[in-house]
């Protein structure tokens, strides 16, 4: 439908010619509203199209020349500023005659001059000015937009985006300015990256990164597009080491690891990202620890006997996700086999700020379980700048509290620049790289790899530990039945209902996706729910390829502990398997999963059960009569009835998942009460072997 009424009737009774000579009689008289005319005009060219007819061009040369003349000079002139403008900027023909005049020529150089002595919003209204001033003088639109973006690419972005809502109207900027996201991050290339940062001061060069990293990043979507960026953002960091930028570096590993780790999912990926960027990074940090005594590497040795013994956990964000309630309940776990204090354990928060603030909830629950908990963020002296502080300073500002609090054992994750350096300039004694899914995190100062999942495949050993999950807490909280069912509500009725919870990254795998095809066609009557945050556009064309992007559902983040009772069959993925939120799911007893085996053979499977069922058989006596039950039954369930719902290829998988449906109730039973069981053995016998396997770090 047209928006604006006059214009119609007169595309519809004099055509095109007579609907553009109305568009300029109505911009010439100044008593009509500015906005609303720019509005109406970008819509109905959306519909009209009059803008791609060559031999219109003159005329709208014409219009764009009075719009100038009557409605953009005057506003500059009295400092004022329309975002509209930016709307119909699509619509000048590429054959434009516009070109600048006298007026435009002075108010250009008048604002060149003010640009350069402001700053923040208002230089980035100037640089906005500037290029509304080209695009309407007849600058090449390329030449126009890189010159823009090259202006307020180096502005602070905090000064510009001060809250959320603020995204909103640069995001109709950048949809005006930019076809797509794969656009925009051409032109930010060209105009920040490639000839011009080593000319930028610290905060400029910074300021250009996070346009891109937390602006546009926000905007488009975490789209695996965002992967264009990694080849640039590595050459500013290899010249940032090779120049002994030693800032610089340390925060160029900030877009390296949120970007590409971020939009990546297999071990291949992640083997790259190791080679080139946290290497390189800690051979750096090396270098630096020889040059610097207040890097020197910490000179008390390890001993094991020592009492109490500090260790100690850095995490990057203390958030209520999955690596949180695994920690939390590691913790829980280990503080009510403590009695005596022979241990002392503690917590250390990066706050990954670029991600988002720590959960001052999940913080409270860390400290009352009576474990010290430090900000690393709250020991820097500029966190008040945002996004600007000092990552180098920030890395330091964490060693020296961990050195000054005596810390024995450190126990670090990866993807942040704080771990690597922590790890390099060896911070404690004994240093552990725990590992929540990356088997080939590989730095300087690494002491033994420990994890909590299977992780020996890919050349490292690890040693493993079973975490005694806090399943009351985290896995099956009470939740209003009526919540449930409105949820419920917005799927079709009669529908089985597929589905998973989790990071949309991980259903990035074409294979998987082909398998999920294969299994709806087979089975008409079902529908799919992809719940969890991140990019979906990937995903969203692959299913349209397939075939099923009506039976595909993207209801975006989700409460868990609802669509845990609305999800009938949890389809795992693969490669990249789902980790905690597949234990929530499945102690609910409302469903039903199915995995794909993927670090052994079912035979080796099979034969590990039984050989630590024989290693472990006093133990294991005591906890599974506690729960009622004999080792001959925990066998079973653990080789025979767990089998039914784990595949070991792709075809076994689809065989499988028929197998359930067809079979639905029997299974969710079964299912469920070999849960209860498991669940119940794998807390108690965690508790024990985890306080055991702590007990010799």
């Amino acid at each position: 439908m047209l928006h604006y009424t006059p214009w119609q009737q007169a595309y519809e009774t004099q055509g095109l010619e007579g609907y553009i000579v109305a568009i300029t009689q109505d911009f010439l008289q100044p008593g009509n509203d500015l906005s609303q005319l720019l509005m109406s005009l970008e819509a109905l060219e959306k519909q009209v199209k009059a803008h791609t007819q060559p031999q219109l061009a003159p005329l709208f040369s014409e219009l764009f020349a009075i719009i100038r003349d009557t409605r953009l000079l005057p506003m500059i002139q009295n400092k004022g500023f329309n975002l509209d403008f930016f709307r119909i900027l699509s619509l000048l023909p590429d054959n434009s005659t516009l070109s600048a005049t006298t007026q435009t020529q002075n108010i250009q150089r008048q604002l060149e001059q003010q640009y350069r002595q402001s700053q923040g919003m208002d230089a980035f209204v100037v640089a906005s000015i500037l290029y509304l001033l080209d695009y309407f003088t007849g600058i090449p639109k390329e030449q126009a937009r890189t010159q823009y973006v090259h202006r307020f690419g180096a502005i602070n972005t905090h000064a510009v985006i001060a809250k959320n809502s603020d995204l909103q109207w640069f995001g109709r900027i950048c949809h005006n300015l930019f076809a797509d996201v794969d656009d925009a991050l051409a032109v930010f290339d060209n105009a920040l990256y490639a000839k011009d940062f080593a000319k930028m001061d610290l905060m400029a060069q910074k300021a250009s990164v996070l346009w891109v990293t937390s602006i546009l990043w926000n905007i488009y979507g975490q789209e695996t597009n965002f992967l264009a960026t990694y080849e640039r953002y590595k050459e500013l960091f290899y010249q940032a080491i090779k120049k002994n930028k030693t800032e610089l570096a340390f925060f160029m590993h900030f877009p390296l690891s949120h970007i590409y780790l971020n939009l990546t999912h297999t071990q291949d990926q992640w083997q790259k990202f190791n080679d080139e960027v946290e290497k390189p990074l800690s051979e750096f940090v090396v270098r630096l620890s020889k040059k610097d005594k207040e890097l020197a590497p910490v000179k008390r040795q390890y001993d094991p006997e020592k009492r109490p013994l500090k260790v100690a956990f850095v995490y990057d964000r203390i958030v209520m996700n999955s690596p949180f309630k695994v920690l939390y309940s590691l913790l829980k776990g280990l503080q009510e086999q403590n009695s005596e204090g022979h241990y002392e354990y503690a917590v250390y928060d990066l706050e990954y700020v670029e991600k988002s603030a720590s959960d001052p909830e999940c913080i409270k629950m860390i400290t009352d379980l009576g474990i010290p908990y430090t900000s690393n963020h709250n020991l820097i002296k500029d966190s008040r700048y945002g996004l600007y502080y000092s990552h180098f300073d920030k890395c330091k500002a964490l060693r020296r509290k961990i050195i000054a609090d005596e810390i024995d054992v450190l126990i670090m994750c990866n993807n942040r620049e704080q771990f690597n350096f922590l790890f390099g300039t060896r911070t404690a004694p004994r240093q552990l790289y725990w590992s929540h899914g990356s088997a080939i995190y590989d730095v300087n100062g690494i002491d033994k790899r420990i994890s909590h999942i299977l992780l020996d495949r890919w050349g490292h050993t690890f040693e493993n530990f079973t975490v005694p999950m806090d399943a009351e807490t985290f896995y099956n909280p009470p939740r209003d039945p009526d919540a449930i069912a409105r949820e419920r509500a917005k799927y079709p009725k009669d529908v089985f209902i597929l589905g998973t919870i989790g990071r949309l990254i991980k259903l990035e795998s074409d294979e998987y996706l082909e398998t999920v095809a294969e299994i709806m066609k087979q089975h008409p009557h079902t529908i799919y729910i992809a719940a969890g945050a991140g990019g979906s556009d990937y995903i969203r064309n692959k299913v349209k390829e397939l075939g099923i992007s009506d039976r595909f559902y993207f209801p975006g983040f989700v409460d868990p502990h609802i669509y845990g009772h609305i999800i009938d069959l949890w389809l795992d993925t693969f490669p990249l398997q789902q980790g905690e939120s597949r234990s929530e799911y499945a102690s609910k007893g409302h469903g039903v999963t199915l995995a794909m085996l993927q670090h052994e053979a079912l035979i080796d499977r099979k034969n590990r059960i039984k050989a630590w069922l024989v290693a472990n058989r006093e133990s294991v006596t005591k906890v599974v009569l506690a729960c009622g039950v004999d080792v001959d039954y925990i066998e079973k369930l653990w080789i025979e009835k767990q089998s039914k719902y784990i595949a070991v290829d792709v075809r076994d998988y689809i065989c499988k998942c028929t197998t359930l449906l067809k079979d639905y109730i029997k299974c969710q039973t079964e299912f469920s009460e070999s849960v209860s069981v498991h669940n119940k053995l794998k807390h108690m016998s965690a508790k024990l072997s985890t306080v055991e396997f702590f007990s010799k770090l």
